[in-house]
């Protein structure tokens, strides 16, 4: 858990997930949601210590440190 990725992938009727892990290092988090507008808001999680591949749907891809993750897309 020292490297993680997050790649969120909406589809279908699906307007938003929440999902966490405790991992032995802390809490791993993953949430987004479709706006109203069809804007897509999310917020990632990376525990202290830690480093994760983020690659969104409009192919951005970073590698991140600990912290929380803001980002949006269309």
């Amino acid at each position: 858990f020292g490297h993680f990725f997050l790649q969120p992938r909406p589809g279908g009727d699906l307007t938003w997930v929440k999902a966490e892990h405790r991992s032995p290092h802390g809490l791993i988090r993953s949430e987004w949601k479709k706006g109203d507008d069809g804007v897509y808001l999310a917020e990632f999680t990376v525990p202290a210590g830690c480093r994760a591949t983020i690659e969104l749907p409009d192919g951005r891809r970073e590698e991140v440190g600990e912290g929380a993750h803001r980002y949006s897309w269309r």
